[in-house]
Order: C-alpha cells, then structure tokens, then sequence
C-alpha cells in the first residue's frame, strides 16, 4: 500500500474527500463507508484527530439529515467518527419511517405510532459511546500487561535484604549498625611514632 502513496495520489485522495457529498438515492452507510476509505488512504497511521475524521463526514451529508445530527453532535465532549455515523444512521432510518407513515396508502395505526427520534439518537449515542470506551479499555489493558510483563523486580526488604516483603511487614530483628573499619590513627595516615613526630614539628614551628 505505502508504495502507491505518492504525494500526488495522496493530493488526489484529499481533493476527493473534499468534495466528497452523499449522493442523491445513497445511503449513509455507503457514503460512510466511502469517506472511510478515503480516510484511510490519506491517513494509513490513524493519526488524525476525531474531530477532523467527523468534519470529513458531516460536512457532505444531506442537509436535512446535517440539521438533526449537528446539535446532537455539539452536546457531545469528544465525538467519534463511529458515533456520528450511527447517529446519521438512526436519523435517516426515522426520516424514512416518518416519510413512510405520512403517505395515505401507507398509513399506520396511532398504537404503532414511531418513538421519539430525540430518545432514539441518545440511545444510539450512549451505545457507541459505551462500545469506543470498553474498546480504548480493552487496549490500555492490554497494553498495559505488556508493558508490565516481566519487567519489576520483587520487593527486596532493607531490613533483612531477602525478596518478597517490605521493611515494615519483616518480622526478622533489627540488626545493630555495623562500626565503621579502622581507626583515628589510620584516617590520619600514621603510626604513633609518626604521629608524635608531627605533633613534635607543629611545636616547634609555632614557638
């Protein structure tokens, strides 16, 4: 795939997204899955923000089906791409059934009466809004275990320096802090005689 994305072919792939709009007869699964491909195409590495996947998408809907999802799509803290397409959908699927019922030779009784569009959408919101988060879940998990996996060493207690517990949970006794090796005479480099020497020397030279 990387060998035919040229920056001429990715130019190209732009300019039809850009004016890319849902054709008359389509619907928005198949103009959705058209703006995917495109998408792909110019961004095989998923680096595009949600709000720029979901701009390619609303921008070229039809206008009646635009008006509806706009404001459900602004209630929204960080929309993805899946949730306005579903959201498209549903609002095409009661456009359709109210379009349906309004026709004389199609008329419904008032018991079989179409539910509220405004409850269907938040429905079809919290769904895939639910479904992204126990996907991006899913991921951080597992990455997680990965990142994990053999690399923290066991607890070491500095108490009785052996693997497997904490200092405050040993139950082994304190050990006295050991003396420090040597003595005043070696820290200062000398034996006695030498000492005296240089006792005797700085003597002399203060008198």
């Amino acid at each position: 795939m990387n060998q035919f994305r040229t920056n001429n072919r990715i130019i190209q792939w732009r300019r039809e997204l850009e004016k890319r709009v849902q054709l008359p007869g389509e619907t928005v699964e198949q103009y959705a899955k058209d703006i995917k491909r495109l998408i792909k195409r110019i961004d095989p590495q998923n680096d595009w923000e949600d709000t720029q996947k979901v701009y390619s998408f609303t921008k070229g809907l039809k206008d009646d089906t635009y008006r509806q999802l706009a404001p459900v799509l602004t209630m929204q803290a960080n929309p993805t791409l899946n949730v306005a397409i579903e959201v498209a959908q549903k609002i095409e699927e009661v456009s359709r059934q109210t379009s349906v019922t309004s026709a004389p030779a199609f008329a419904v009784p008032a018991s079989q009466a179409l539910p509220d569009l405004t409850q269907l959408i938040n429905e079809s919101v919290k769904k895939a809004v639910e479904a992204a988060f126990a996907e991006r879940r899913a991921r951080y998990n597992s990455n997680a275990g990965q990142g994990n996996q053999g690399t923290r060493p066991p607890f070491i207690c500095y108490r009785c320096q052996k693997p497997g517990h904490k200092a405050n949970a040993c139950t082994e006794p304190a050990k006295a802090p050991e003396k420090p090796a040597g003595n005043t005479q070696s820290l200062l480099g000398g034996n006695p005689d030498t000492m005296e020497n240089v006792f005797s020397n700085t003597w002399s030279l203060n008198y």
